[in-house]
C-alpha cells in the first residue's frame, strides 16, 4: 500500500491537480452554457409550437364558418394532425424537467379539449357533407319529378315551400319548426312514388343534419382550447425569465473563478519540468525495419515512430508525435476488443492479434501487432508496438469470399465448366430455375438444360464454335426445366484462359427473361387500352376502323360510329375530386359495355368522352336504339362512396359510308353531332347531316370575326334604364353588348357571347364593354343627366384572370369614373364555381367601391347554398320568373321567396324583363325596389338615353 501511495506521489503534484480543476471547470461551464443555450433554443421552440397551435386552432374554429358548403377536409384533416403532432412534441420533450409538473399538466389539459374539438369536427364534417350533398340532390330529384310528374302542381308547390325553409336553414336563418312539421306531414302523405319518397327521406335526414350541426356548435362554444393554449405560453414565459436570471448568477461565477484558477497555472506552469527518455540501442534496427515501429509514454503519447509507419499509415511523424495511436482506430472493433487489449496491457502483459486501422486517406489498413509494455524498476514508462502491414492478403482473401458469396446468392443461373465443357460448379439460382440437384449436374455438359435436342443441338453447337473462335458467344436461348417447363434466357458464355493461353475454364450466366417477356405483352396492351376502365382506347379504334369500314364495304352494309360524352361531369369532377370522377368514369364503362353487343367496339377517348363503333349494321336506326339504351343506362343513379350522383350523355353518330368514307371525316362528323346535341339541351343524341356541317362553318367564321370586332369597332353599346317601381325614378342603366357584322349583319347576343366566352375573346370584349359604359356614363353627367350606377355584366371566364382586378382599377383610373357608380353583374354561373379566388376577387371590387349583383338570380341549383358569402349589393330575379306574373302562381311564390331572402340579408331587388302594368303592380306590392323591361323603356342608344331621362 505504501509502495503504491509513492507511486501516485511521483506523478501527482499541484499544477497537474490545478490542471485537472481547470479542465473540469472548463467542461462545467461549456456544459453550464449549452445548458442554458438549450434552454433557450427550447423555449423558443415551445413559443414557437404554442403560437402554431393558436393558428391551428383557429383554423379549427373556421371550419364551423363553412357550413353548407363543400369543406377542403384535407387542409382541416392535416391541421389536426399537426396540432396533434405538436401536442406529441410537448409530450415528448423535457418539459417538465424544465417548467416543472404543471406546464405537463397544461399539456394533458390541451391534449384533452383537443380531443374534444378534434371529435365534433368529425360530426361536423359528416352532418355538413350530407347536408351539402343534400341540397344538390333535392335540387336535382325536384327537377325529375317536375319533369316526370308535371300534373302533380300541388306536390310541386309544397317542393318549392321546402327549398324556402332550406333556402332560410342555408342563410343562418331560425328554422320555423311548426312550419316544417306541417310540411313534412304534408309531404309524407304525397309519397305517391319513388321519387317522392326519396325527397321525403333525404329532407328528413336533411333536417336531423341541421339541428346535429347546431348542438356541435354550442358544444363547441365551451371549448375553451384557445385559452388554455394562451395561459400555458403566459405561464412558460414567467418560468422561463426566472429561470434565466438564476442562470446568469451561476454563470458569473463560474467565470471568476476559472479565471483565479488559470491565474495560479500560470505561476505554477514554470515549475513544471519535463523529462524525455531516448531509446538508443535499437534505434538503427528500429528505423530501418520493414515493420512499423511505434513508441509512446505511459499516457499513451506517441513518442517515436519509424519510416515504415508513415509508408503504412500515410502520417508524416511531425503529424502524429504527442497523439493517441487511436488516430488510426476504424472502429470496425468492438468495445469489447478494446477493452480486452487495454486490460492485458494494464497488467503488464504482451498483447497480440490483429487490428483494423485507418491510413489518413481513410482506407482501412490491416495489421499483425505485437503491443508491450516496458517497465523499468518496476514503473511502467512507455509502450512498444511493432506491426505487420497484411491489407493486400486480407483484401485478396474478401475478393475471394465476396465472389464465393455473388456466385451462391446472384439471381442469375451460373454454371462453371472446366476445359472439356463438363460442369464443376453450379449455382443455387440454376437449380432452383432447373430442378436439378447438384449431383445431376457435375460432369454433365450444359446440352442438359436444351431439352429436345433436334431443336435445340444447332443452337449450342453455334455456341461452342463461337467459343472456339471468339472466346465469348451471348444471345438468346430456348431452355428446358427438369420437368419440361420452357425457360428462355439470354445466354452469356466465356471461355477463362490460363498463362499460356489455353482454356482452362468456361462460365456461362443463364438470365431468365420471363418476367421481360410478360412486361412486353403488358406494355402491349396499355399501348391500346385505357388504364383505367381497362377499355380500348383511341389508338385501339383507329387501328381497327380501316378493317371494319373495308369489311362493311365488302358486306354492302355499314358501320355507325357513336360519340358518347358526359354532360356535368366536369362539375362533378372539380367539386368532388378526381378519385369520385375516376370511380364514376369506371362504373359507367361497365354500364356501357352491359348494352353493347359483344362484336362492337367500346372505348374511352379521354377524359369522359367514350366512342362506340358498330359493325355490319343495315339500318341507322340501329344506332339509334343504342343510343337510347346508353342513355338509359347512364341516368340510373350512381352510388360512388356516400354520393349519390346523376349525369346524362350527350351522343353524336355519324354512319359510313353514307356519312363519310375517310376515317377522320366519320370521327369528325360524329364529334360535330355531339356537340349538336349538347346545344340542343343535352342528355340526347343527334345524328350527322350536312346541314351541321354547315352550322360548324358558320360558327368557325362567326368565330374568327368575333376575334377582331373590337379592333374594327363592329361592337357597341345599348342601355336600359332601371328605375324605382314606386316613384318611376330613372336610378341606372344596363349596357347591353351589341354587334353588327358588314358580313354576317346583325348577330344576336344569344348567338355570339357563348362563342366568346367558349374562345376566350369574351375577356376582351369585358374590358371594351367596362371602358365604353364608364365613358358614356362620364357623358350624361356632363350633360346633367344625374344616375346612381351604370351596370355592366361579367363573365365567369372573366374570373379566371388573375389580372382582373388591376386592368379594372386601370380602366376607372383612365376613365375618371367613381367606383361606387359601377355595378357589376356577375351571374350565377360564378355562384355554381364557387372558389376562394372567385370570392377574393368580388372581395376586390367591393374594397374599390363598386357596386355588386347577382344576375338571373335562382335559375342555378347552388345559387342558395353560397348566396350569404358573396358581397352583394343587389339581386336581378330572372325574367323567366317574371313572363307569366301574376298569373303563374308557382312563379309568383318563387319571386315572393327570392325577395323576402334578400330583404332579409339587407340586399335590394331588380326585377327584369317588365313587360306589362300588372308584373309591375305585382312586384311592387311584394317590395321590390327597382326594375327594368319593354313596359318601361327598351335598350337605347347613349344620347337618346339621355334625352329620355331628362324628359322623365
Amino acid at each position: 500500500m505504501a509502495g503504491r501511495s509513492s507511486f501516485w506521489r511521483k506523478r501527482v503534484d499541484n499544477f497537474f491537480i490545478l490542471l485537472l480543476f481547470f479542465i473540469l471547470l472548463l467542461f462545467s461551464l461549456f456544459f453550464y452554457l449549452e445548458k442554458i443555450n438549450r434552454d433557450i433554443k427550447n423555449y423558443s421552440i415551445y413559443q414557437q409550437t404554442l403560437q402554431k397551435m393558436i393558428i391551428y386552432e383557429k383554423d379549427m374554429e373556421n371550419c364551423f364558418l363553412k357550413t353548407f358548403r363543400y369543406v377542403d377536409y384535407d387542409k382541416i384533416e392535416k391541421t389536426l394532425q399537426e396540432f396533434e403532432e405538436d401536442i406529441l412534441f410537448f409530450k415528448q420533450s423535457n418539459i417538465g424537467k424544465e417548467f416543472g409538473a404543471e406546464a405537463v399538466n397544461s399539456v394533458y389539459k390541451i391534449e384533452k379539449l383537443y380531443l374534444q374539438k378534434m371529435d365534433l369536427i368529425e360530426r361536423f364534417q359528416s352532418a355538413n357533407t350530407r347536408a351539402t350533398n343534400a341540397i344538390h340532390y333535392l335540387y336535382d330529384l325536384r327537377k325529375t319529378i317536375e319533369k316526370l310528374y308535371p300534373q302533380e302542381r300541388r306536390s310541386h308547390e309544397l317542393m318549392d315551400q321546402f327549398f324556402f325553409l332550406f333556402g332560410k336553414v342555408l342563410m343562418g336563418l331560425p328554422l320555423d319548426t311548426l312550419l316544417l312539421n306541417k310540411d313534412m306531414n304534408a309531404l309524407k302523405q304525397e309519397r305517391k312514388n319513388r321519387y317522392f319518397d326519396y325527397f321525403y327521406r333525404q329532407t328528413e335526414q336533411f333536417v336531423s343534419d341541421v339541428n346535429l350541426i347546431k348542438k356541435i356548435f354550442e358544444t363547441s362554444e365551451n371549448i375553451d382550447l384557445l385559452g388554455t393554449v394562451k395561459a400555458f405560453s403566459s405561464d412558460l414565459a414567467y418560468r422561463y425569465n426566472n429561470n434565466l436570471f438564476q442562470q446568469k448568477i451561476i454563470t458569473m461565477s463560474f467565470f471568476v473563478l476559472a479565471f483565479l484558477i488559470l491565474i495560479i497555472l500560470f505561476f505554477q506552469y514554470r515549475r513544471v519540468k519535463k523529462t524525455t527518455l531516448e531509446l538508443k540501442a535499437f534505434r538503427y534496427a528500429i528505423e530501418n525495419s520493414d515493420n512499423a515501429v511505434v513508441i509512446t509514454d505511459a499516457q499513451r503519447h506517441i513518442l517515436y515512430a519509424n519510416e515504415a509507419f508513415e509508408q503504412h499509415s500515410g502520417y508524416k511523424i511531425k503529424e502524429v508525435l504527442g497523439s493517441n495511436p487511436n488516430i488510426l482506430k476504424s472502429d470496425l472493433h468492438s468495445r469489447e476488443f478494446y477493452r480486452e487489449l487495454n486490460e492485458t496491457l494494464d497488467r503488464g502483459e504482451k498483447w497480440q492479434g490483429e487490428l483494423i486501422n485507418k491510413r489518413k486517406d481513410g482506407s482501412l489498413l490491416y495489421e499483425k501487432a505485437s503491443i508491450m509494455p516496458i517497465i523499468v524498476d518496476g514503473e511502467l514508462v512507455q509502450y512498444l508496438a511493432i506491426k505487420l502491414d497484411i491489407t493486400e492478403y486480407v483484401e485478396q482473401q474478401k475478393r475471394l469470399q465476396q465472389a464465393a458469396v455473388a456466385f451462391e446468392s446472384v439471381d442469375e443461373g451460373i454454371l462453371i465448366l472446366d476445359g472439356e465443357k463438363k460442369i464443376i460448379l453450379a449455382n443455387p439460382a440454376i437449380r432452383q430455375t432447373y430442378g436439378f440437384a447438384i449431383r445431376e449436374l457435375l460432369g454433365k455438359e450444359p446440352i442438359i438444360l436444351a431439352g429436345d435436342i433436334k431443336e435445340t443441338g444447332p443452337t449450342y453447337q453455334k455456341v461452342w464454335s463461337a467459343l472456339d473462335a471468339r472466346g465469348e458467344w451471348s444471345g438468346r436461348v430456348d431452355t428446358y426445366s427438369k420437368e419440361g417447363k420452357h425457360i428462355p434466357v439470354w445466354l452469356t458464355v466465356k471461355a477463362v484462359t490460363g498463362k499460356k493461353q489455353d482454356v482452362e475454364n468456361y462460365v456461362a450466366i443463364f438470365t431468365n427473361l420471363e418476367e421481360i417477356l410478360e412486361m412486353k405483352e403488358r406494355v402491349s396492351f396499355l399501348a391500346y387500352h385505357d388504364n383505367l376502365t381497362k377499355l380500348p382506347n383511341r389508338a385501339y379504334v383507329e387501328k381497327e376502323l380501316p378493317e371494319i369500314f373495308e369489311l362493311a364495304k365488302i358486306l354492302d352494309k355499314k358501320a355507325a360510329f357513336l360519340f358518347v360524352d358526359l354532360d356535368r361531369f366536369k362539375v362533378i369532377n372539380d367539386t368532388l375530386g378526381h378519385d369520385i370522377g375516376d370511380k364514376m368514369l369506371v362504373i359507367l364503362a361497365k354500364r356501357i359495355r352491359n348494352v353493347v353487343k359483344e362484336s362492337d367496339i367500346l372505348a374511352r377517348f379521354g377524359g369522359d368522352e367514350f366512342v362506340v363503333v358498330m359493325s355490319g349494321i343495315t339500318d341507322k336506326r340501329q344506332a339509334g336504339r343504342l343510343a337510347e339504351e346508353i342513355q338509359h343506362a347512364v341516368r340510373e343513379p350512381i352510388r360512388v362512396q356516400e354520393y349519390h350522383l346523376n349525369t346524362s350523355v350527350s351522343i353524336g353518330i355519324s354512319v359510313y359510308p353514307e356519312d363519310g368514307e375517310e376515317i377522320g371525316t366519320v370521327v369528325k362528323h360524329a364529334d360535330a353531332a355531339m356537340y349538336h346535341a349538347k346545344e340542343q339541351g343535352k342528355d340526347n343524341y343527334r345524328f350527322y347531316s350536312a346541314q351541321l356541317s354547315v352550322e360548324m362553318h358558320r360558327r368557325l367564321d362567326l368565330e374568327q370575326k368575333l376575334m377582331h370586332a373590337v379592333e374594327k369597332g363592329e361592337l357597341s353599346l345599348l342601355f336600359q334604364p332601371q328605375y324605382e317601381l314606386k316613384s318611376g325614378k330613372v336610378c341606372g342603366a344596363e349596357a347591353l353588348l351589341r354587334w353588327n357584322s358588314p358580313e354576317l349583319g346583325p348577330v344576336p347576343p344569344a348567338q355570339f357571347i357563348p362563342v366568346a366566352e367558349e374562345t376566350g375573346a369574351i375577356v376582351k370584349i369585358g374590358y371594351f364593354v367596362m371602358e365604353e359604359a364608364a365613358r358614356a356614363y362620364l357623358r350624361w353627367k356632363e350633360e346633367g343627366v344625374e344616375l346612381e350606377w351604370v351596370a355592366v355584366n361579367l363573365s365567369s371566364i372573366q374570373f379566371r384572370q388573375d389580372d382582373l382586378l388591376e386592368n379594372f382599377g386601370r380602366i376607372i383610373e383612365e376613365t375618371g369614373i367613381a367606383a361606387k357608380n359601377l355595378e357589376l353583374e356577375i351571374t350565377e354561373r360564378c355562384l355554381m364555381e364557387y372558389t376562394e379566388e372567385n370570392l377574393a376577387i368580388l372581395n376586390g371590387f367591393k374594397k374599390m367601391g363598386c357596386r355588386i349583383s347577382i344576375d338571373d338570380f335562382g335559375t342555378g341549383y347552388s345559387s342558395m347554398a353560397y348566396f350569404k358569402n358573396f358581397p352583394m349589393d343587389s339581386i336581378k330575379i330572372d325574367k323567366s320568373f317574371i313572363d307569366s306574373l301574376p298569373s303563374n302562381l308557382n312563379n309568383a311564390e318563387v319571386s315572393t321567396a327570392i325577395i323576402a331572402l334578400s330583404h332579409s340579408l339587407e340586399h335590394t331587388v331588380i326585377a327584369e324583363g317588365i313587360e306589362s302594368r300588372e308584373q309591375e303592380a305585382f312586384l311592387r306590392a311584394k317590395g321590390c325596389e327597382y326594375g327594368q323591361g319593354y313596359y318601361f323603356s327598351k335598350p337605347l342608344g347613349s344620347d337618346v338615353l339621355a334625352k329620355f331621362v331628362k324628359s322623365r
